[in-house]
């Protein structure tokens, strides 16, 4: 999230708001804190909410870049 200026918001129990504007339209990411790893439908949430693509958001970070055998920052 940081890789694209998320910053963090509210934190209700383990679960966090991540925030960032872009172009005068907000975008609010919920992220469980307490989940080690995200399912397929978590993750499927998450990359709606950002307003980034599957690849963009994957390739934000080193470990999630991997698993689609990307590296951080390609598009």
């Amino acid at each position: 999230m940081r890789y694209y200026r998320f910053e963090r918001g509210n934190v209700v129990g383990s679960h966090a708001q991540y925030e960032r504007e872009v172009s005068g339209r907000k975008y609010k990411v919920t992220v469980d804190e307490g989940e080690r790893e995200f399912d397929d439908f978590l993750l499927r949430s998450m990359v709606h909410q950002s307003g980034l693509t599957r690849d963009q958001f994957y390739c934000g970070s080193k470990t999630a870049a991997k698993k689609i055998n990307k590296r951080i920052g390609d598009k």
